[in-house]
């Protein structure tokens, strides 16, 4: 537990900072993160199961909560757009983590001109196939405190299912 203290620590300094930059047209916002006995970041290390190469790793979805943080991946394969049909592949850079609004941050940053970071992971790389993990990413899932969760149904609602889904990459 006490290992990944640093990192914790490191990722709450970061959204603090961050959210303090978002001040000015959401006041309030650092104190709905922040001013709390527990503040609510998660972090998570992911491990991707390889399934087929340009298959989902992680099937289309907002994530719960008020943002995300994507701080380190092994490899590209994650996608990221308003809706389905905007799905960018992402590459992460050296020394940056990726932003994005998740599902409920409306109820904090109250804002028509921003939307929630639809995402998936795909799989890119067929050398993985046999191996016991493809992808692994560490992120941060940051919740505002009295903030309504939204159910399975608005996080994946445009999920068609994996026969329906466009996995182009040229989007």
């Amino acid at each position: 537990m006490l290992k990944a203290e640093p990192i914790w620590q490191a990722v709450a300094s970061t959204v603090h900072a961050l959210l303090t930059t978002l001040q000015q047209p959401f006041p309030g916002l650092v104190d709905r993160v922040f001013d709390t006995k527990d503040v609510h970041i998660l972090l998570r290390f992911l491990k991707y199961n390889w399934q087929q190469s340009g298959k989902y790793l992680a099937k289309p979805h907002f994530d719960a909560g008020s943002m995300t943080l994507a701080i380190a991946e092994s490899g590209p394969g994650l996608r990221i757009g308003s809706g389905p049909h905007d799905l960018t592949l992402v590459q992460h850079q050296p020394g940056h983590a990726i932003f994005m609004l998740s599902s409920n941050f409306k109820q904090i940053m109250p804002a028509d001109d921003l939307t929630a970071g639809w995402h998936d992971v795909i799989q890119l790389d067929e050398t993985f196939i046999g191996k016991p993990c493809s992808r692994w990413a560490l992120v941060a899932f940051i919740e505002a405190h009295g903030v309504t969760a939204l159910p399975r149904t608005e996080t994946h609602k445009w999920f068609q299912g994996e026969n329906k889904a466009d996995l182009s990459l040229d989007q």
